[in-house]
């Protein structure tokens, strides 16, 4: 196949002037720069060989892009709630409802199929409002999973996308009978197992292992055992997701940690088999997860597999303490140094926070009193943070990101003012807070003060004497100091 520029009357393309597409070839992505909007391209398309070839010419008009309104947020997470169609359903079946998390709950939100990663079976499918549905008959031996790209957007400017895979289930599909004169044979047709959960959403805290659905339930009309169960995590995986469930005798089970799926294994009762789904629970091992998860479950007798029942889960956020270091060692200060960093080497983020509001810095260990000065250093460099300083402590404010406070905790300086300083050992500590009222541990550096040896101070002295009085003793150390 060969694609070829016939009208591109700013020249922006020349790289597109003569591109071979590989066969199997479903995207070809370009980049368009000072390309003017409002620009009419046209591309023509030739496929096949010799005098057979065929042509086609698509139209392109350039457009301007999307911008997001100031202040606006894009959607977090992109969901598909039922991700599974049966094999040989017809064009138009409903595979399920598009849901997506958007900080700003008062934007409409509108999904879309797009090109990009992941976008290989768009043009089998359709998105009605929030419905997707198939525009294609699938096959389960052919193709028994299809990949499709979606994009949310807010209405806004702002918009999220991702890639999603629809699995095909195979149907039991009924033998090839060849007339041969006698009278057929009846056969037994397998009925599929079934699987099912219950109605809401389970709620889940950060950091908790919570089961799924406890009053999920297993069946199937015609065989006692069921021989393996699939649960996967369809909607919103993300990397720290876990599923873990509880062993009964009889079955194995193994968590793809990479794909989000737990695979048991085992012929067991379906008792024994509900009683293993219903332990299967979901913890995050990690911070800020996203805010809604979609459970898949599907079981198979060996020869058939359910239709997979999806359970969602509401995940709501811990808010995590920033995490504050000081620094290793100890800072030596001598009298009469100017002031001095104490803790250049101090760090602070904060893994689920973009902003934190305050920060103390206090000599909490032998205190000198008025001696002892704590100060913000470079203060110009921070406008955003205010300092203020009341006998042992030095107190931070004002809404910063942790980079920020990161930089002006550094610039903290010690003095002492004082001729006769404290050889006492002083323990500066320090601790965060963020937006969300969360404190970080205190963390602490030593500062370890040194006094000098200052030489006295003579102050020139006179006596008078009364000529022929003898010999007298005149005072000269009386307005002499030593400190």
């Amino acid at each position: 196949m060969r694609l070829a520029v016939i009208r591109d009357h700013q020249r922006k393309l020349q790289a597109w002037a003569a591109v071979q597409l590989k066969p199997g070839t479903r995207t070809l992505t370009r980049r368009l720069s000072n390309v003017p909007t409002g620009s009419k391209l046209n591309l023509r398309v030739t496929a096949g060989p010799g005098r057979s070839k065929s042509r086609e010419i698509i139209a392109l008009k350039v457009v301007a892009p999307h911008r997001a309104a100031p202040g606006n947020r894009a959607p977090t997470s992109l969901l598909l709630t039922g991700s599974t169609v049966a094999e040989n359903r017809p064009p138009g079946t409903i595979v399920g409802t598009l849901t997506a998390t958007d900080p700003d709950p008062a934007d409409t939100q509108s999904f879309s199929l797009v090109p990009g990663p992941g976008a290989d079976d768009n043009a089998s499918f359709a998105i009605d409002g929030a419905t997707l549905r198939t525009s294609a008959s699938f096959d389960f031996e052919t193709r028994p999973a299809l990949a499709i790209r979606v994009r949310v957007s807010d209405g806004k400017g702002a918009t999220l996308e991702t890639p999603l895979t629809i699995a095909v289930a195979n149907v039991d599909e009924a033998p090839a009978v060849a007339n041969t004169g006698e009278a057929p044979a009846v056969a037994h047709a397998d009925a599929a197992p079934a699987v099912a959960t219950s109605t809401g959403a389970t709620a889940n805290t950060e950091g908790a292992t919570t089961p799924v659905d406890p009053a999920l339930t297993v069946s199937d009309p015609d065989d006692a055992n069921i021989e393996g169960a699939v649960v996967r995590i369809a909607g919103g995986f993300q990397t720290g997701d876990q599923l873990v469930f509880v062993a009964v005798p009889g079955i194995a089970g193994a968590y793809d940690s990479t794909t989000g799926v737990l695979t048991l294994t085992g012929s067991a009762p379906k008792a024994d088999y509900q009683s293993a789904l219903r332990s299967v629970a979901y913890r995050h091992a990690g911070d800020n997860p996203s805010a809604s998860k979609a459970i898949e479950f599907t079981v198979s007798d060996g020869e058939l597999a359910s239709a997979p029942a999806t359970k969602a889960i509401a995940v709501a956020a811990v808010n995590d303490a920033p995490v504050l270091t000081a620094g290793a060692g100890l800072l030596g200060y001598t009298e009469n140094d100017p002031p001095m960093a104490v803790a250049a080497g101090l760090t602070l983020v904060d893994a689920d926070s973009s902003s934190i509001s305050g920060a103390t810095v206090r000599i909490s260990a032998n205190y000198a009193g008025a001696q002892d000065v704590l100060a913000l250093a470079n203060s110009l460099a921070h406008p955003l943070i205010t300092a203020v300083a009341a006998g042992d402590t030095l107190t931070l404010s004002g809404a910063a990101s942790p980079a920020a406070y990161q930089s002006a905790l550094r610039d903290v300086t010690y003095a002492n003012g004082s001729d006769t300083p404290s050889a006492l050992i002083r323990t500066i500590s320090w601790q965060a807070t963020d937006d969300g009222a969360a404190a970080s541990s205190v963390a602490t550096r030593t500062v370890v003060v040194a006094p000098v040896d200052d030489p006295p101070v003579a102050v020139d002295d006179s006596a008078t004497v009364v000529e022929d009085s003898g010999t007298g003793a005149v005072g000269v150390l009386g307005n002499d100091t030593d400190v």
